[in-house]
């Protein structure tokens, strides 16, 4: 389910039952079907990931381009930040409980990351330039479980 045609009750009410949540935003557009009901995500505070489908509905499968089509979805009044920070990826919004989510990693412990050259972005503007600048260049670093996954120690 790409979340499209549900109305924000239906949405708070799945939360409420524990379901989770994957934006395709482009995906949507391609296929014509709608678009998430971003701003309500974000304001509210839902947990979500952002999902790119497959090279059968986008050209590529950049993180940063579906964080930007999210981004241009979203009316309300916050910064760029909050969507950064909203958009949990899936070990948050798919993975385990929130109460076993929400801690931080404790040492040791593998984890998921990636580490991006700055974009261009200054002083309160580099979330801004992080979500509208970034792009696989950037990159200098991808984690998954611990492991390199992509960049210099790959």
């Amino acid at each position: 389910m790409h979340n499209v045609h549900l109305a924000r009750p239906e949405i708070d009410a799945l939360r409420a039952g524990g379901a989770r949540f994957v934006l395709c935003p482009r995906s949507n557009a391609a296929h014509g079907n709608g678009s998430p009901d971003v701003t309500h995500f974000v304001d509210t505070k839902i947990p979500f990931a952002l999902g790119t489908d497959s090279l059968g509905s986008v050209p590529d499968l950049s993180p940063w381009e579906e964080m930007r089509a999210a981004a241009g979805l979203y009316r309300g009044r916050k910064r760029a930040a909050a969507l950064c920070g909203n958009c949990s990826g899936p070990p948050r919004s798919m993975g385990p409980p929130p109460s076993a989510s929400r801690r931080n990693p404790r040492p040791g412990e593998p984890a998921d990351f990636s580490i991006v050259d700055d974009p261009g972005g200054d002083g309160d503007r580099f979330f801004r330039g992080l979500l509208e600048k970034t792009g696989r260049a950037n990159v200098r670093l991808t984690v998954v479980a611990g492991q390199p996954a992509h960049g210099a120690a790959a």
